[in-house]
């Protein structure tokens, strides 16, 4: 079995003006956006842009990845191998990368992080980040299961449109929640930016609510849109979309196949399934039924209640929730004690709405 790192060894001697850019390039872009790159990458795309391997040397040479390197509990270390492999590898070394942002807001309820690839073949590829360590990012998450469209995805819309004055054309992409940004950018981007657009890579990231796959300008433009999702996949199967997926197989099983670095690779390209496993497909119907059976107002109650939990443990990263589990569950049980009736009714009926769909579900099965 091969996965991505692999892939490096393989074929990173090969310059992607002798072999053009794939899937599997693709993803090895997308993961650039969970790096640090602070005070590397210019945010500006103006500025001069440094090379990856300039950016790696950088980030590992002065010991910046001593301090930047948690991206969360989803997340393999492996970015970082790659990372440190990338700069001795031809097909990667020499691009270029520039735009680099990430902005977390606790007000608005948002993470968002984008970096920018320039490629030898004369394509740029805009990758945004999935969610990493910080648990605001997961309330916004849970977010567009009640809202049409959050924060993040209106500022990957308007990255992208700050990317478009680089030239040539565009390739967009992002693993996890970066790939629903990739595609919301690019669908409501307008034409003028679409038409420059050839692919978008939504790598195992969710889909949209109803309305905004209603609304969504995918006419002739869906057939640019590439979603790939590992055989298990759960979070790439949630919420709807607009456009049809590729099934990939994976090394890890469950919920850890979200695990890009997990992904089977055979040359150029990952190795594709049929379709995916009864066990995605029963998690997939259970969290659509469980969401479907909520209207809008109880799924924010909820999440915002179960958010409220959270906060009680006094926690900003996802890491921090497995310190002293003792002390941030008594806190959290105070805090249980102070919820609104109402607050308390709405979570404990949600949690044995889930049950008794999967239980349901899994009988039918």
């Amino acid at each position: 079995m091969a996965g991505l790192l692999d892939y490096l060894d393989w074929r990173g001697d090969i310059p992607i003006l002798c072999d053009s850019f794939n899937e599997v390039d693709n993803l090895v872009l997308s993961q650039l956006s969970y790096i640090d790159f602070e005070g590397i990458v210019p945010g500006n795309f103006k500025d001069t842009p440094v090379t990856v391997k300039q950016a790696s040397e950088i980030f590992f040479d002065s010991g910046l990845y001593l301090e930047r390197s948690s991206v969360g509990p989803m997340m393999s270390e492996q970015i970082l191998f790659m990372l440190k492999k990338i700069r001795h590898i031809p097909r990667f070394s020499g691009m270029k990368m520039t735009g680099y942002v990430n902005h977390v807001d606790r007000e608005r309820e948002t993470q968002f992080a984008a970096v920018t690839t320039l490629m030898p073949d004369g394509t740029i590829y805009v990758a945004f980040r999935g969610t990493d360590n910080n648990i605001i990012g997961w309330k916004e998450d849970f977010n567009m299961s009640f809202l049409t469209c959050v924060p993040a995805q209106e500022m990957a819309l308007s990255y992208l449109k700050q990317a478009a004055v680089l030239p040539g054309r565009i390739r967009v992409g992002g693993h996890s929640k970066g790939g629903n940004l990739a595609v919301y950018a690019s669908v409501f981007s307008g034409e003028e930016v679409q038409r420059r657009i050839v692919d978008v890579y939504n790598n195992d990231g969710p889909g949209f609510m109803e309305d905004t796959v209603k609304g969504a300008s995918f006419g002739g433009f869906k057939d640019r849109i590439h979603t790939i999702v590992p055989k298990s996949s759960i979070v790439g199967m949630l919420l709807g979309h607009g456009e049809d997926y590729e099934v990939v197989d994976s090394m890890h099983s469950g919920i850890f196949q979200h695990d890009p670095f997990s992904w089977q690779v055979l040359g150029p390209s990952f190795i594709h399934l049929d379709g995916v496993t009864d066990g995605s497909r029963f998690a997939d119907r259970t969290l659509r039924e469980w969401i479907g059976a909520m209207d809008v107002n109880e799924r924010k109650r909820f999440v915002d209640g179960l958010f409220e939990i959270i906060d009680a443990a006094e926690c900003t990263k996802l890491t921090e929730l497995s310190e002293d589990r003792l002390g941030k569950a008594i806190k959290i049980a105070k805090s249980w004690k102070n919820f609104d009736e109402d607050t308390k009714k709405t979570i404990q009926r949600t949690v044995q709405l889930l049950f008794q769909m999967a239980r349901r579900n899994l009988r039918q099965r």
